[in-house]
């Protein structure tokens, strides 16, 4: 199915595994440009490669900790060097909880919502 995504700046951060990754690839099968952020080096080699191989048009690792407002600030502004614009940023960061549904007290929701949704940008970039 053509989404008449190819070529669109997407930036997935929580991009190298799990959900993040997953959005990725379908982002990537269609054409698009994919920027992944991740706190891993590794993952986030792998994760590239991986992409690249379904049809990403282009396809690079931004290692950063969102919690940290200044290695956020510098990926941005390193995304903004390579691409000068975003079409789409998807959210897929979260807290590494290994429990079930039942077992999640609403401390870890908060927690999940806090990672994925209020990343530390202080907005000193032109391109943020």
């Amino acid at each position: 199915m053509d989404l008449g995504l190819k070529d669109a700046v997407v930036i997935v951060q929580g991009g190298s595994r799990g959900m993040g990754l997953a959005a990725a690839e379908r982002f990537a099968a269609e054409g698009a440009k994919i920027g992944i952020i991740g706190r891993t080096q590794s993952d986030l080699d792998t994760a590239v490669q991986k992409l690249q191989a379904l049809g990403a048009s282009d396809a690079a690792g931004f290692r950063a900790d969102i919690q940290n407002t200044a290695e956020v600030n510098t990926a941005f502004q390193a995304i903004g060097a390579r691409w000068h614009h975003i079409n789409s940023l998807v959210n897929a960061a979260g807290p590494e909880i290994v429990l079930g549904f039942e077992d999640l007290s609403d401390q870890d929701w908060f927690d999940s919502v806090d990672i994925g949704a209020f990343v530390n940008v202080d907005g000193g970039s032109d391109f943020i």
